[in-house]
């Protein structure tokens, strides 16, 4: 799998800054290193490691534990005489990847540095400078050092210069969304962590092509850009729901990267292989594939990437159907054109369809992720806009705009509503419109054998991949504690993750829960499969398993205040019923709501609802109390969740009680990004008195 590298976004923020600077692309070339042949490499090793600020006490235990080292073989009847092992390292042997890495860390240092930027992932060198004669002076330098330790430098791997996008566009549902999208942007370029040119925002495909059309004019036509649609409320998943999925933590490298930084580094590669046009991605799924060769935009018309999935996924997601009489696909990557695309089919019409394949005794379908426009298409959408704007309904990028594509696509699809969650009187004839304009484009697919597609956009799918899927862990090396101050007692086992946190030693966090951007004090107990996120909890307080909780500061009457939302998490926030009767029908906590409001001293009837009075659901429930800080509000709805599990009495009369969705309506994300702050401060001054401690005790 192609797997995230450590401090590539350090290299792609320098790189892209010295571009806005200077106007102009810098050379860029990649170089392997090649395997350490050497038979001196434990000296090598020794030296390394001590330059690397390791105490010598446990240089000289690794050491011992090389030096006149004997070993005995077990076989069938008995074992060998212990003997030593004689064998050093020879041509053809590697490193461990761990060790290769303290090597090649501590070499940078004694290459002297005029590059713009060098950067290693793991075997590979980046070196990117203003010229090319400024990069083979560095890597000449590079070479000279490598070869005195054994190693080689091979020139085969080489990176074309200007591969990079052009634009890089963010969709926001609002206003309001869009401004705390631009703080958090500005957080990142103060840090030095943007890699990227442009940002926009917009609410829809459609939008963003007019934005960008009336922004650029005729020069869009040599663009390629990257729009990531990451508007909307995430219900699904609401602890990114302020400050939106696009910047959900990652537990990745030695700081916290985003989501973000996770989709512009696993598409690095593409601009380099693609015509100008549009490459579309949601921001809450990851696509990890391997190959031989590099993938390749340069049809006209679509181009999406297409992943093997059993068939139950791909009654969830977009289904590509090859044409008629086509081969299985078996090699790594291929290129076909489809026949027509399926817009979340059952299991019955994926085989009627013929999208259905065998695959290592396995039936599979092949499902849709990210896809490429190009320039030409572009402009037919452009003019698709021109006819229906202003919009009076939500169109899908994928399930509107791919079912009219391919050889066999027909008009049926629009009159289909049954996997649309909102029904609106223009959605027909918007539908009708997209397929007149559309019909005739090509569809090609490239199809990804190697390939695994990962969601993250419910509670319970993040969950599963940052805990328990050892897969998506193993490929991106998912760490369980990332940038914390949080000893690794604390973790029942390594199913867990925690993400700038701030954990007490005798916290307990059990397997399967994610602690995010939390404070968690003295004895604190967390069950399983939960969410803490944004989150003060004081000394003692024990919290369910399946709970999600997060805390928001709220501007109310012109002071800010903390509300903290829990649901169980398998709740369904988007469950929606269309009358006040209806309402105790809804769960929450994994119980009927009606029982809920009994634990808390209400009735049904006691409950308000926000927004449009013909829709109740979870989201808009005025059930969570307003408090004047962190940690009481915490307290507080922990003793709502607890009353509605039976566990005691929570009496809710006299206080103020928002709904998530007001909640959001008046969040202070300057408050609430201010915590973050503090504890990012905290965590690197006490990892820094750590690293100063450790000197000193070494010295």
């Amino acid at each position: 799998m192609e797997m995230f590298r450590r401090d590539a976004v350090e290299f792609l923020t320098r790189l892209f800054n010295k571009i806005l600077e200077g106007e102009k692309m810098p050379e860029e070339w990649r170089r392997s290193v090649l395997r350490k042949r050497t038979t001196g490499w434990r000296e090598e090793l020794w030296y390394c490691i001590r330059k690397s600020g390791v105490s010598k006490k446990y240089v000289r235990v690794v050491q011992d534990m090389y030096e006149d080292s004997v070993t005995a073989v077990k076989y069938a009847v008995g074992t060998t005489d212990w003997f030593k092992v004689g064998v050093e390292l020879h041509q053809g042997s590697a490193l461990s990847p761990f060790l290769f890495a303290v090597v090649m860390d501590r070499l940078k240092y004694e290459v002297r540095q005029e590059s713009l930027w060098t950067m290693m992932f793991v075997d590979d060198i980046v070196i990117c400078g203003e010229s090319r004669e400024q990069v083979e002076k560095v890597l000449e330098r590079w070479r000279y050092t490598l070869e005195r330790r054994g190693m080689k430098v091979s020139r085969s791997a080489e990176v074309k210069s200007g591969g990079f996008w052009d634009l890089v566009v963010i969709t926001a549902v609002d206003e309001d969304q869009r401004r705390w999208y631009e703080v958090q942007l500005q957080e990142k370029t103060l840090r030095r962590e943007l890699p990227l040119t442009v940002y926009r925002n917009g609410g829809s495909t459609l939008h963003v092509l007019q934005l960008l059309s009336d922004e650029y004019g005729d020069t869009l036509s040599t663009f390629r850009v990257l729009l990531i649609h990451a508007g909307g409320w995430s219900q699904r998943l609401p602890h990114t729901s302020a400050l939106g999925k696009i910047f959900m933590a990652v537990p990745l490298g030695e700081r916290v990267y985003q989501m973000l930084d996770l989709k512009l580094l696993m598409y690095v590669d593409f601009p380099a292989h693609m015509n100008p046009g549009v490459l579309v991605t949601c921001a809450d799924d990851v696509e990890l594939y391997s190959a031989t060769q590099s993938i390749e935009f340069y049809k006209p018309g679509f181009t999406a990437l297409a992943h093997p999935s059993p068939l139950s996924i791909g009654q969830s997601h977009g289904v590509f159907v090859l044409e008629p009489g086509d081969e299985p696909p078996v090699r790594d990557v291929e290129y076909r054109t489809c026949h027509r695309f399926l817009h979340k089919p059952s299991v019955e019409v994926m085989q009627r369809s013929g999208a259905v394949f065998r695959k290592q005794d396995d039936d599979v379908v092949y499902t849709d992720s990210t896809y490429y426009i190009s320039h030409g298409t572009v402009e037919t959408l452009l003019g698709l806009y021109r006819e229906i704007r202003p919009l009076s309904c939500e169109i899908d990028a994928y399930g509107d705009f791919l079912q009219s594509l391919g050889s066999s696509a027909t008009a049926e699809y629009t009159n289909n509503t049954e996997n649309v969650v909102k029904k609106e009187k223009d959605l027909v004839e918007v539908r009708k419109k997209i397929f007149q304009h559309l019909r005739g484009t090509p569809l090609n697919v490239i199809i990804l054998n190697e390939s695994k597609f990962y969601h993250l956009g419910t509670m319970n799918e993040y969950l599963f991949h940052l805990t328990v899927d050892m897969c998506l862990r193993e490929e991106l090396c998912l760490q369980t504690i990332t940038f914390s101050s949080c000893p690794l007692d604390v973790c029942e086992n390594k199913n867990m993750c925690v993400i700038q946190s701030i954990i007490h030693p005798s916290v307990r966090v059990c397997e399967g829960s994610v602690v995010e951007f939390s404070r968690l004090e003295q004895g604190v107990m967390l069950g399983q499969n939960s969410i803490i996120s944004s989150c003060w909890v004081e000394r003692s307080l024990s919290i369910p398993s399946f709970t999600f909780m997060h805390s928001f500061a709220v501007s109310m009457d012109g002071r800010t205040q903390f509300a903290t939302v829990a649901f169980g998490v398998q709740d369904d926030l988007k469950k929606i019923v269309l009358c006040c009767e209806d309402v105790g029908s809804l769960e929450v906590f994994g119980v009927s709501f009606s029982e809920c409001v009994s634990h808390w001293g209400l009735s049904v009837k006691d409950i308000r609802f926000s927004g449009d009075l013909c829709v109740y659901n979870l989201w808009t429930c005025c059930m969570f109390p307003i408090c004047e800080d962190m940690k009481t509000s915490f307290s507080t709805t922990l003793q709502m969740v607890k009353a509605a599990h039976g566990n005691g009495f929570m009496s809710l009369h006299k206080h103020t009680l928002l709904s998530l969705q007001e909640i959001l309506h008046n969040k202070d994300l300057e408050i609430m990004l201010g915590f973050r702050n503090h504890l990012h401060e905290k965590i690197l001054q006490e990892s820094q008195d750590a690293a100063h401690q450790e000197i000193t005790i070494s010295g």
